[in-house]
Formats: structure tokens, C-alpha cells, sequence
């Protein structure tokens, strides 16, 4: 009896691309036996993607890959969701084959690697939102293409419109809100709704439609400075300090003033006389405190030989806060001070101040330029005339600010007394004129080209 001849099939290599994700020039092979069933073929190309609802396409007339094929072009358009591959490229879907066919039976056992048989298609979940976003009366749109639910983030959200608009460029994406706004008008908050987490994002956006647009208006908790409280801030700032005056101290700071004894003399001098001129301190409005205030700050920023400047009633504006500041020290176009002057009210004061210094901040980091560096820690100065205190807030990144009081404030001038004369005033100006110089030298040498302009230091 002869024996029975075992044919034995030899391997097929199959080339490949998949939609919208392998460029159609790079084609992927998969080497399997003419003997296997399409099953097999699918089930491979499922474990490689992981994808249970892949879909397979057959060309029925392969598609050269060397730039004589049309199809090509069709290949490389931007992605469409709506794409019918089978319509457009002349794709037969595998899964109409019976799964049991060999795959000699449908493929070649003479395939070229210039052209590409099977095109493999995911379940596309692409989406692209509109966003239309306003902020106060800046206006902005773009394109947001997401792959998945998994991308609509909330923080990648406010990141790209804090990127779109200049205002908010160094906001931090924490104090944005985002609301979505169903069409009304937006003046009227019943129109619209906000968006706290991911969960609101994906209710707004995902939905059956591959495009989708979303109104949306962005917001900052900005209000006048005047209105800031202690527990305002304490609130908004996460502060552990149940009060003003339990805020930690840091290490606060005298500069030799010796070369200055002009300077001093001079504002000793004008308080001798304005106190002569005006009304009783204690009981004066802030206006009359002022002059006094104004006279010393002059003072210490002569000494700078006009590099810097004291500039009273300076707008400034950001997350938290906005107005005019009583005075801002500037060196060129950025604030290295800020100075709020109260009639009595100490806690308020410092409330502002640190506020107006967080806003200065984020001042100066929108006006820096590129690979310039710009200091994060700014001092202000609170006084009623009679008492200053100076304080030094920090933008920190583990938390929104470091608020301190500086351990060797308040500083008491004593403008009271009926026979005030120059000896018992020239002491507590020198003190006073020396720490301010000292944290206007300090702040000077913290950002990067302007170097410290006062060299003796103690």
C-alpha cells in the first residue's frame, strides 16, 4: 500500500497598517501557515492590540505603498471617523469570511511587502470638542482631539486654557474655575454649571457624536483688595495662623546705614516738620498718615541713585485680588514692593498687603522673559504711621503662599509726643530706614541682572 504524501503548507507573511495610527509607508508583517484558519489570523493581531472589537479589512486589490497607488493619498488624510474603508479602499471585513476558511484561500502564498493586504481598524472613541472659552472679556477658542474618556481631564482642560490666554498664563490651575454654560446667557448663573472633577467634565463633553462644542467660561476668585479679611484669607490661602499676629516671624534684617547719614537726617527732619503741620496723628485720617509714610519711603529710595521707583496709587491685579496699591516700589517694570498704609485697622492691613504681594507676584511672572529668572518671595510693608510692620510672602509649589512677619517689627516711630525733638527721633528712623533698605536691597539681588545695590550689609 502506498503511503499517503503529507502536503505541508508553507508560511504566509502577511503585510499590514492600522488606521490612523501606523503611517501606511511602515507596513507590519505577521508570518503565519496557509494552513491556518482566518480565526487564527484574527485572533493573532487581537492579542497584539488588545482589542477585542477590532476590525480586519481584506484588500481585495492590495495597496502599493510606493506612491503609485491613489489610495495612498486617501490613506494619509487626516483621521476621519466616519472613514469607510471598505467603500473607499476596496476592504472586504474578515469576519464576513468564514472563520473555518484556510487563509491560503484568501491570500496568496506570493505576497510583496510593497503592498499592504489587510488594513486593521480600532473601535474609535476619537472625539473632537470646540471649546469656546470667554474670561471677563477675553475671548478664545480651540480644538481639543481626545483618543478616549480617560483624557477628559480637568486639569489638562484648564492647562490649555490658561495656555490660550495671556492673563492667566501664570495662574495657577487650582485657583481657575471652569464653567460650562448651556447656551443662555452666561450673566445669569442658572445657565450655568461647574465643573469640579473629571466625572462634570466627561457629563459635558462625552458624548455619542464625534464632535462636540462646549461653552465654557473661565473665573479666578478675584475681588477689590479692600474687601479681604483675615479669615478671608486664612480660607482661601489655607493659613495655620488663627491671626495676624501669630503668622511666623522670619529672620529680618539691618543694613549699615552709616553712609547714609545724610538721608536720614533729611527724613528725620521732614517728619519733625510735617508732625508741626499737621493734625494729631493718632486721631488723623489715612490721608494725613500718609504724608508721614511717603516722606520715609523717599528717603530710602534715594539711596538707590534712581534705580528704583515709588510709585503711590499703582494698579495691580491677579488671582485673588485687584485695585490700586497706596504705594508700589518698582525697579523697571517690576514691583519689588508694596506698601498699604491704615488708618488703625493693623489686621486688615496685612490682609491686603498679602494679597497685593501674591498679585505682584504673578505680575512680575507674566512680564519676565524667557530663561530670565524672577523672584517668588515679595515684601510688603503695613503701617498706620506710628507703627510698620513688615511682611514677606513666598509662592510656594506644595502650598498657595508663605505668609511671615518679620521678628523685628513693629517698628515704633514716636510722632505723639507734644516736645518731640530730633534726638529722640533720629534712633527708631535709623532702624526703620535700615530694614527697609535692607529688604529693597534684598529683593533687588533676588532677581537675576539686577544686582544688589547696597554692599555693606550687617
Amino acid at each position: 500500500m502506498t503511503p499517503k504524501t503529507i502536503q505541508v503548507m508553507e508560511k504566509i507573511t502577511l503585510f499590514y497598517s492600522v488606521y490612523g495610527i501606523t503611517p501606511v509607508q511602515d507596513t507590519i508583517s505577521i508570518e503565519i501557515s496557509g494552513n491556518n484558519t482566518i480565526a487564527d489570523l484574527c485572533e493573532i493581531v487581537k492579542k497584539r492590540y488588545s482589542g477585542e472589537n477590532l476590525t480586519l479589512w481584506k484588500m481585495e486589490d492590495p495597496i502599493a505603498v510606493d506612491g503609485t497607488d491613489g489610495r495612498i493619498t486617501i490613506l494619509n488624510m487626516p483621521f476621519d471617523p466616519f472613514f469607510n474603508i471598505g467603500g473607499r479602499l476596496g476592504g472586504k471585513k474578515m469576519s464576513e469570511m468564514s472563520s473555518f476558511d484556510k487563509i491560503h484561500t484568501h491570500f496568496s502564498t506570493k505576497l510583496d511587502k510593497k503592498y499592504i493586504h489587510i488594513i486593521v481598524q480600532y473601535p474609535d472613541e476619537r472625539k473632537e470638542i470646540q471649546c469656546f472659552v470667554t474670561y471677563g472679556k477675553t475671548e478664545a477658542a480651540f480644538r481639543w482631539i481626545i483618543v478616549s474618556q480617560e483624557e477628559l481631564m480637568l486639569d489638562l482642560l484648564k492647562g490649555k486654557i490658561r495656555d490660550l490666554i495671556p492673563s492667566l498664563k501664570n495662574i495657577k490651575k487650582e485657583y481657575i474655575s471652569i464653567f460650562y454654560s448651556n447656551g443662555c446667557d452666561k450673566k445669569i448663573l442658572a445657565s450655568t454649571f461647574k465643573i469640579s472633577d473629571d466625572k462634570d467634565l466627561i457629563k459635558v463633553a462625552w458624548t455619542s457624536h464625534y464632535l462636540t462644542s462646549l461653552e465654557l467660561i473661565a473665573k479666578i476668585p478675584q475681588q477689590p483688595f479692600s474687601n479681604w479679611s483675615f479669615q478671608l484669607l486664612r480660607n482661601a490661602f489655607k493659613l495655620n495662623a488663627s491671626s495676624w499676629d501669630s503668622l511666623e516671624k522670619f529672620q529680618g534684617k539691618r543694613c549699615d546705614v552709616s553712609q547714609y547719614q545724610q538721608s536720614i537726617d533729611n527724613v528725620v527732619g521732614e517728619l519733625l516738620r510735617r508732625k508741626v503741620t499737621s493734625p494729631y496723628i493718632p486721631t488723623a485720617s489715612e490721608a494725613t498718615r500718609r504724608e508721614f509714610i511717603s516722606c520715609v519711603l523717599h528717603g530710602v529710595a534715594y539711596c538707590f541713585n534712581g534705580e528704583i521707583k515709588v510709585v503711590p496709587e499703582y494698579g495691580v491685579a491677579g488671582s485673588f485680588g485687584r485695585g490700586p496699591v497706596d504705594w508700589a516700589v518698582l525697579m523697571g517694570d517690576k514691583i519689588i514692593a508694596i506698601i498699604e498704609a491704615k488708618k488703625d485697622d493693623i489686621e486688615q492691613g496685612i490682609s491686603q498687603n498679602t494679597v497685593q504681594l501674591h498679585s505682584a507676584i504673578e505680575g512680575n511672572l507674566r512680564l519676565r522673559s524667557s530663561g530670565e529668572h524672577t523672584s517668588t518671595k515679595l515684601y510688603g510693608i503695613v503701617t498706620n504711621a506710628l507703627e510698620w510692620f513688615i511682611i514677606k510672602v513666598t509662592d510656594c509649589t506644595e502650598k498657595p503662599i508663605d505668609v511671615k512677619l518679620s521678628n523685628l517689627t513693629p517698628i515704633n516711630l514716636p510722632l505723639t509726643g507734644e516736645k518731640l525733638s530730633e534726638d529722640k527721633l533720629l534712633e527708631p528712623v535709623k532702624d526703620l530706614f535700615s530694614q527697609i533698605l535692607w529688604i529693597f536691597n534684598d529683593q533687588i539681588s533676588n532677581n537675576n541682572g539686577l544686582p544688589s545695590l547696597i554692599s555693606t550689609m550687617t
